[in-house]
């Protein structure tokens, strides 16, 4: 303390703002560490959630005096508070994490913390009970559950409030590592094996009391009004940072890049589409978004954008490609169309297989260059060939978009070997999404686009109505926001196929939305994608996306459409 206290001397006048800010933090160091003493060690009280909150985000309290110093020296002190509320956020889930951790170490010692001592209370156990009785308490209670829960949540919500700070973003999706690596060892202890991570995300609010309509319109607007926010620094949440060890032979020279060219894409998509539904988002935040895509064409290779732009080893794909050709029908910019031609040609030729179906990532075996080397090379060692049903009808959603009457034999044909690939239950089996219900989301827009009423269409149909929720959600454990989106836009998008009545279903799953949204207008982040052995195994998670920004996105979309399907 003394050696950073004479630094920071260096750095600042005896007069400077940034002593105020040394002060506070200091103090409530000071008052957090005397609160924890006094009353939680040696001794068993009442601890609130309130008092556990004041005491860990205290006892980090000194580690905001960088971001003060940082605010103060760039003359930026506006941008402290904001950052402030983050590392505050971080601390409680730090401080969650250690005592779940060091659970037993902390009971030997009557460090009583705020889980240990909520365990003791709720199950009528005593101070001086045996270990065997607590873990049986903690285990048994699903008390492990509900801390993973709270750390992860308050890590969302950090990440949230961490500005353009990617190095901090990248630091809390770190932590989040260790943080699923304890869940699974807690798991088997239990003689379980997790391959998923559950949230819960109900708020609790009673939404009888409300009017659904005008709460409706309150959440969208609130939750624009979050996006905006978000998209003025750059969606730094929303970004998939992901692990590329030279181990694995990336030659990258950083191992953990930033991955945000498809979920900027996907995203800007479906705000136009919220935008066209009467929902204003202004244009030119989103012109200045599809300037910044268009920037982020692969550096590597000649053609197309990538899921990673500035690494050889991650050629351009199919997947992201159809966002881009989606928005070169939506934004008139000569650059984004030229891009988007050339590759929709060299995906056709490269990528077509004997089934009419198409490859994934867009190699060409004639380009012998060393970044189409080392692509094919990882792709072949990997992330592995083959067709995916929910990209192939990405692509085909794409294509129908830009030139129906052009590409008209190729959607058809892929069309049907998409269909071949349904479950008998109606839904797809993802190769890289993690949900149920996202390539069906995908068929229907097909499906209503090109007016087909198949028998594909009919088990989409009936797969969505069996299998809601009486929560009003549609997803498994409970549901979530995510999969409750999804069905609400296949159940619009397949209604007039039908003579049933979906409005009553529609407007359940739409409850269920304005029940999960949390007060800052924003949904907690679904585990939405799984690349590699992150698509069996959740303990990978720099393998998997989540994003608060993008599950926002994804249900304000959902709440719009299906609000203006029950209303017309």
């Amino acid at each position: 303390m003394q050696y950073s206290t004479k630094l920071l001397s260096i750095l600042f006048k005896y007069d400077d703002e940034f002593w105020t800010y040394f002060e506070k933090y200091y103090k409530e160091y000071i008052a957090a560490i005397k609160m924890e003493t006094e009353n939680h060690y040696g001794i068993m009280k009442d601890f609130d959630y309130s008092e556990f909150s004041k005491i860990a985000r205290g006892k980090l309290a000194v580690g905001k005096y960088p971001i003060a110093a940082l605010g103060c020296l760039s003359g930026k002190v506006e941008k402290i508070v904001e950052l402030e509320k983050s590392h505050d956020l971080f601390a409680e889930a730090f401080q969650l994490y250690d005592d779940l951790r060091d659970w037993k170490e902390d009971f030997n010692l009557k460090h009583y913390s705020w889980l240990l001592t909520k365990i003791i209370k709720e199950n009528n156990l005593s101070e001086d009970c045996q270990e065997k009785e607590l873990s049986n308490a903690l285990f048994g209670g699903k008390y492990d559950v509900l801390v993973l829960d709270k750390i992860n949540m308050l890590c969302e919500e950090a990440m949230l409030y961490a500005g353009r700070s990617n190095s901090w973003i990248r630091y809390i999706k770190y932590f989040q590592l260790k943080v699923n690596r304890l869940m699974f060892d807690l798991y088997s202890l239990r003689g379980n094996k997790l391959t998923s991570y559950i949230y819960s995300y109900m708020n609790n609010r009673d939404i009888n009391e409300l009017n659904l309509e005008t709460e409706i319109k309150r959440i969208i607007k609130k939750s624009t009004e979050f996006l905006l926010k978000q998209q003025v620094k750059g969606y730094p949440e929303m970004t998939h940072w992901m692990a590329f060890p030279h181990s694995h032979g990336y030659t990258a020279e950083e191992e953990c890049l930033e991955c945000d060219v498809f979920w900027k894409a996907f995203a800007l998509n479906l705000i136009y589409d919220i935008n066209k539904m009467g929902f204003a988002f202004p244009e030119e935040v989103m012109n200045q978004d599809i300037e910044y895509l268009i920037s982020r064409k692969s550096i590597y290779h000649t053609y197309g954008w990538s899921y990673c732009y500035n690494i050889p080893e991650l050629p351009p794909d199919i997947d992201t490609l159809s966002e881009f050709i989606k928005l070169s029908t939506k934004f008139d910019k000569d650059l984004l169309k030229k891009g988007v031609e050339e590759s929709i040609n060299k995906a056709l030729r490269c990528n077509k297989r004997d089934d009419n179906s198409f490859e994934t990532y867009i190699l060409d075996e004639n380009d012998l260059s060393d970044a189409s080397i080392k692509a094919q090379r990882a792709t072949r060692n990997i992330y592995g060939f083959g067709a995916s049903p929910e990209v192939n009808a990405n692509f085909i959603h794409a294509l129908a978009l830009y030139d129906f009457d052009k590409y008209k034999d190729i959607i058809e044909k892929c069309i049907e070997w998409i269909i071949d690939q349904q479950c008998e239950e109606g839904f797809w089996d993802s190769s890289y999404y993690i949900s149920n219900y996202y390539c069906g989301y995908i068929c229907s827009k097909i499906f209503k686009l090109l007016d087909k009423n198949n028998k594909s269409a009919e088990k989409i149909y009936k797969y969505i109505t069996r299998t809601q929720n009486l929560n009003g959600s549609w997803g498994e454990n409970g549901g979530n926001p995510l999969d409750t989106s999804f069905a609400i836009s296949s159940l619009v998008d397949l209604r007039d196929f039908y003579d049933k009545n979906v409005d009553e279903m529609i407007k359940k799953g739409l409850a269920y939305l304005v029940s999960t949204v949390n007060e800052g207008g924003y949904w907690t982040g679904c585990e939405f994608l799984a690349f590699g052995k992150g698509r069996k195994d959740s303990s990978v998670q720099m393998m998997r996306h989540r994003s608060s920004t993008l599950t926002t996105i994804v249900c304000t979309y959902g709440l719009s459409k299906g609000f203006l399907s029950i209303i017309q």
